[in-house]
């Protein structure tokens, strides 16, 4: 049992192609490719099957629910819950997995890949932007040298350093404003 107070409903890839309505193939093609989460315990694998359904972009209306026939009997004695019983409970189970992720990723638990991806790629091209803009101080730095020697070249490149640290992080807090507005107008 984890720590999360929500059940999770995982399945083998054989039952989640099933409550996909797919071949075996296309969702080991899925794995493989790590387009759907999924977790390895030894040489089994198991998935979520709700988080798997939102990963592409898919609700199920229905669960399917693969018959376990080694499941233990009730605690209750002779009383097992019908087969609609049991189909219900999972797919209660499955409609609150799925709001939990929704949740998760308004309150910015989870990111998209794609926004993570793209935040890096505009710090990094910040980041690049103002580290070739080094070479500009090569006069500085002569003079410098010639005026001081190497104490006063070392003391030059420690300002410029500070400079330095000081445009980038004034580059990434206008990057991560206008990220944070394209996103406000993007939800709007």
């Amino acid at each position: 049992m984890s720590d999360d107070p929500l059940e999770v409903l995982e399945m083998s890839p054989a039952a989640y192609a099933r409550h996909r309505g797919v071949s075996r193939q296309a969702i080991n093609n899925l794995l493989r490719r790590e387009k759907i989460p999924f977790r390895q315990v030894g040489s089994r694998t198991f998935i979520d099957a709700a988080a798997a359904d939102r990963a592409l972009g898919d609700a199920r209306e229905r669960v399917n629910i693969p018959v376990d026939e080694q499941a233990p009997s009730h605690p209750f004695g002779a009383f097992e819950p019908s087969g609609l019983t049991k189909a219900k409970t999972a797919t209660e189970v499955y409609n609150a997995r799925i709001k939990q992720l929704e949740y998760e990723e308004r309150v910015s638990r989870l990111l998209p890949v794609e926004g993570v991806t793209g935040a890096m790629e505009r710090c990094a091209a910040a980041i690049v932007r103002d580290l070739d803009q080094l070479p500009n101080y090569a006069e500085e730095l002569a003079h410098s040298f010639n005026t001081g020697g190497i104490p006063s070249v070392r003391t030059k490149l420690k300002e410029i350093a500070r400079m330095t640290r000081t445009i980038l992080a004034e580059t990434m807090r206008h990057t991560a404003a206008t990220s944070d507005q394209t996103k406000t107008e993007y939800r709007s």
